[in-house]
């Protein structure tokens, strides 16, 4: 009874003592921002990423702080399949004390390396001020900024950007001794680009009954197709090369339309043209020799009677 007592009238006479001598109690604030990050995607699908910072160089720009409170940095997470847009958490520690503090930031992708992915690796300043508002309260304001002083919001997010593209192969058969219903077999590989992670191993595969319905990167597929038949393979990510090539049957002539190239976000068309030609025996001559022969014949006639003729005379 008499601890409770004590204590309380040491609290009042504390309470006495401040409002006496005009001070008041330092009162901790809890500062907080976010960072905005949209995840856009060309085609249909995406791979997993997620988006970090991390912290260095905290530093005390102005006031009398022995040091910049811990900033804390959160992560954006997107799921397979999943774009759009996140909000990076910015979490600073209690501060009693008013102050300009700034943070360097430097971005980590998780995976770096996934292919057709790219994003704004910019480092970037936080600048966390801490301050006494107008009622005497402590408060805070964070910026963002880009390395060319943009403050970035949520209108102004760092940019993922997943471009991926498609592949279509035709068969054209051609000439008129080209087989329209044979299947001709088609090999297409899949070549991966230097150094890039692919976040599928397989890639779906349409438009063909007969035909394998899916492809790996780095494994030949042949493909069944005949003439007017096209394979379709879609969300291959940008920075892919490809080939594609015949096994010929004999007899026909065979040309592809396009050389390898690099998917950049759109779908490339080839075709594979198969030609066949050949003489049609009708029983009937078509050559010009039998005209000839007979043309000669009646020029040697025609000769013969005018010498006779010039004869007589």
């Amino acid at each position: 009874m008499k601890g409770k007592l004590f204590r309380g009238i040491a609290s009042v006479g504390l309470a006495a003592t401040m409002m006496l001598g005009g001070a008041v109690p330092a009162l901790a604030v809890t500062g907080a921002g976010s960072i905005a990050t949209n995840y856009r995607r060309t085609g249909s699908t995406n791979p997993a990423e997620s988006l970090t910072y991390t912290v260095s160089s905290p530093t005390v720009t102005s006031g009398d702080a022995a040091a910049a409170p811990t900033l804390t940095v959160g992560t954006a997470d997107y799921a397979e399949d999943a774009s759009g847009t996140r909000s990076i958490a910015l979490t600073f520690a209690d501060c009693t004390t008013p102050g300009i503090y700034a943070y360097t930031l430097t971005p980590v992708l998780t995976p770096s390396n996934e292919a057709g992915v790219a994003f704004e690796d910019e480092t970037l300043t936080v600048t966390y001020t801490v301050y006494y508002d107008e009622d005497g309260k402590l408060a805070s304001a964070v910026a963002v900024k880009d390395p060319s002083g943009f403050k970035l919001d949520e209108k102004a997010p760092v940019l993922i950007d997943y471009r991926s593209g498609g592949l279509s192969v035709q068969k054209d058969v051609l000439g008129n001794l080209g087989d329209r219903t044979k299947e001709f077999d088609i090999t297409v590989t899949l070549v991966a680009a230097d150094g890039k992670a692919y976040g599928s191993s397989a890639y779906a595969v349409t438009g063909s009954d007969d035909s394998p319905t899916s492809i790996e990167v780095g494994k030949a597929t042949t493909f069944h197709l005949h003439d007017g038949e096209k394979v379709v393979i879609a969300d291959l990510p940008a920075g892919m090369t490809y080939s594609v090539d015949e096994t010929v049957p004999d007899g026909y002539e065979s040309k592809v339309s396009e050389t390898p190239a690099i998917m950049e976000g759109e779908t490339k068309a080839v075709v594979v043209e198969n030609k066949k030609e050949g003489d049609i025996d009708t029983g009937v001559f078509l050559s010009n020799a039998p005209y000839i022969a007979i043309l000669g014949g009646v020029a040697a006639g025609a000769v013969v009677v005018m010498r006779r003729r010039r004869s007589e005379d």
